[in-house]
């Protein structure tokens, strides 16, 4: 819409240059009129310029198919680092669900522990027993010792002395 009304002025200004180009002076006015033209000149040259660089600029704007192009890459770029967050995002799940396993199996270890720990409590305590066990026995067998000791010495002192005759 820009584009048909600049080039539309410069159409214009262009025709004007020419007219006053055109148009004969008197003498004390021609300095002054060929002044205006050369700016006339000028001025259209200028927005010639500016119309073609508008034009430039718009042209890839106004283009759908230029635009898409552009966007494109864009677009693909976009998808693939949608794919690669999805990607990352499904090994960090699967991470989470290592490290849950490796948890329980942490768990079930610790529990196994607790259980080894608790037989070798009880079996402490049942050696602990059989110690006790055995402390009581010698003292039990002490004094059985010591009358089979007494009983030998009687029976050799017996032995030793001579029958009457």
């Amino acid at each position: 819409m820009a584009r048909p009304r600049l080039a539309a002025c410069a159409a214009t200004l262009a025709a004007l240059m020419l007219l006053v180009a055109a148009t004969p002076s008197a003498a004390q006015g021609r300095v002054a009129d060929e002044a205006v033209s050369r700016q006339l000149l000028q001025l259209g040259g200028l927005l010639t310029s500016t119309v073609g660089t508008v034009t430039t600029v718009l042209a890839p704007v106004t283009n759908t198919t230029n635009t898409t192009g552009l966007l494109a890459p864009i677009t693909g770029t976009l998808t693939n680092t949608s794919s690669s967050l999805t990607n990352v995002t499904g090994a960090l799940s699967n991470t989470t669900s290592a490290l849950t396993n490796i948890t329980g199996a942490l768990s079930n270890t610790t529990s196994a522990l607790t259980n080894v720990t608790g037989a070798l409590s009880n079996t402490t305590s049942t050696l602990t027993n059989v110690t006790s066990a055995l402390s009581n026995t010698s003292s039990i067998l002490a004094p059985i010792t010591d009358a089979l000791s007494n009983t030998t010495s009687t029976l050799t002192n017996v032995t030793a002395t001579p029958a009457a005759p």
